[in-house]
Formats: structure tokens, C-alpha cells, sequence
């Protein structure tokens, strides 16, 4: 989840005791609203579950924007226009400014970094308002942009997530800070995924399929059967968890322990394909009431 900056937070001590989350000062933590999602920082090497901590410092390469890619960069209505080059194009949200075309010459990737902020790599562009101008990243290109078109300002730089736009599938142009929610959301769902209770049938080849029990409502709980390239292979309908639970251990399946976990070793990543191609969204928890 990406955090908004702005909003206003309060920083509660805590300490472990027991396994358990504690008030610094004494007793249980203050009462928080339901729902509520917050950061807890700690020592790095107070994290004794080694296979969460590599998840969260994970580093991981997602495929972006595809080569060809047309994208705009937002400038200051005071920049120096006086060849006409920059243009006034409407944009969503509505904002005001002048703007510059940047094309990408390779695919653009972006970097997941767990729980840091995702962050654009390397990828050569060319901007046609600045004639044999080449760019190595899109920011590269942002800067020089700023540099030739806004000459009253005394820095170059700028959140390219918010100041450069990309044309969506109803070909508006929206800040590519929308599509990097959109992808570190699926990001987040697979680490999710990945970090809740997998059985295994314990086969060492590469045949090996995982099991996981997904509740649907208070008495309809549903175990997938699904193979390490994500296909599910079958579904099998429980009225509670001990059902499922039981049935799993009688069809030879153990829990898998996560700290097991290697890049060979590892529950399949969504999404989750049923034959024919529908995808199944897992929800991994009791409804509650």
C-alpha cells in the first residue's frame, strides 16, 4: 500500500512481551478504529522470521509501459515557449500547465522494493521538442525538459509519478502515478498470497501442487488445488475450516513452513486461472460477522 505523506499520523511505542504487542508504558495498545493499517518500524535485526523480512526487502522487476509509448510531461504555464513547441492538452485530473511530449525507445520497467516506494528503471527515450535529444530514464528526460522550457527555476528535477502522464485505456492522459498504484496493487496482493497458509504435498518434482482453503462465507469454505504454474487443478467444498483442514492432512498434504521458502521452493504467485482461462481472486480469510 502506498502511503499518503500528507496525512496526519501519531507515533504509539510499543514492546513485545510474550509474543504479543504491548503499550511501552504499560497494559494493552490504545483502541483503534477497525481496519485500521499503520507501519511498525523495528530494528531490522529484531525480525526473526527470515523468509518475511526477505519478502519485504525483496527487490523485484515489473514490465510498465510498453516500447513506443507516447508520454507527457507537465510544465509550468511560466515556461519560455517561444517557438510553440510546448502544448496545452487536457488532462485528468484537470491542472494547468504546458506540456511536452516524451517517447520511450525501449520497454519501461519499474522496481518493486517491498515496502519502499516503487521506483522507474533505465530506458532510453527521445523527446521531439528537443531535436537529437536522447534520455536514459524518464526522469533524465523530465530534467531536460525543465531545463530547456523552464528556465526560472533554479532546480530540474521533479516526481515524474505525478508530472508525467500516460494515455489510459479510454485514451485520457493520467499521471503515471495511476498506473504504478495499479501495479504495486497487484504487488502487494502476491505478497499477500504468498505469506498466508500454503499446504504442499510434499513432491520434490516439478509437479508439485499447493493447496490453499479460501472462505467464500461463515459455511462455504473451498480448498484449490493449484499447480506451480498457478493453474488451478481443482476446488473441493467444505462447510467449515476444520472440514478443510481435514481434508487436506487425509489427502496427504502438510502445512508448508515459509521459512522454507526459496526461489525453487515457493507457493505459485497470482493470478490464479481456472481452465479456460477465468481468473479466481483468493480472499484468504474468515468473513467476519
Amino acid at each position: 500500500m502506498i502511503p499518503d505523506p500528507f496525512k496526519k499520523t501519531v507515533l504509539i511505542p510499543v514492546r513485545v512481551v510474550e509474543g504479543e504487542l504491548k503499550f511501552f508504558y504499560g497494559g494493552p495498545l490504545p483502541s483503534l478504529k477497525e481496519g485500521t493499517i499503520g507501519d511498525l518500524t523495528v530494528p531490522e535485526y529484531t525480525v526473526e522470521n527470515d523468509f518475511k523480512l526477505d519478502l519485504i526487502r525483496n527487490k523485484l522487476r515489473k514490465p510498465f509501459l510498453k516500447k513506443g509509448t507516447v508520454l507527457l510531461a507537465r510544465l509550468s504555464k511560466k515556461s519560455q515557449n517561444g517557438n510553440g513547441l510546448l502544448k496545452m492538452v487536457e488532462v485528468f485530473p484537470p491542472t494547468q500547465g504546458l506540456y511536452a511530449f516524451i517517447k520511450l525507445e525501449e520497454d519501461l520497467e519499474i522496481e518493486l522494493r517491498g515496502t519502499k516506494n516503487p521506483e522507474l528503471c533505465s530506458c532510453e527515450c527521445s523527446m521531439p521538442t528537443l531535436e537529437g535529444a536522447e534520455a536514459s530514464s524518464v526522469n533524465h528526460a523530465y530534467t531536460l525538459l525543465s531545463e530547456q522550457f523552464e528556465k526560472h527555476r533554479k532546480t530540474h528535477t521533479g516526481n515524474v509519478f505525478n508530472l508525467v502522464y500516460v494515455q489510459n485505456k479510454n485514451q485520457e492522459w493520467v499521471r503515471l502515478k495511476e498506473f504504478r498504484n495499479r501495479v504495486y496493487r497487484d504487488f502487494e496482493y502476491e505478497l499477500i498470497c504468498i505469506c498466508k497458509d500454503w499446504w504442499t504435498n510434499g513432491n520434490i518434482s516439478n509437479n508439485r501442487i499447493w493447496s490453499c482453503i479460501d472462505s467464500k462465507s461463515d459455511n462455504l469454505f473451498i480448498v484449490f488445488e493449484i499447480s506451480g504454474e498457478s493453474k488451478i487443478v481443482s476446488e473441493h467444498y467444505c462447510n467449515d475450516e476444520n472440514e478443510a483442514e481435514h481434508w487436506l492432512k487425509s489427502s496427504g498434504y502438510r502445512k508448508f513452513n515459509h521459512n522454507d521458502f526459496t526461489e525453487s521452493l515457493k507457493p505459485p504467485a497470482p493470478p490464479y486461472n481456472k481452465p479456460g482461462g477465468k481468473e479466481v481472486v483468493l480472499t484468504f480469510g474468515k468473513i467476519k460477522r
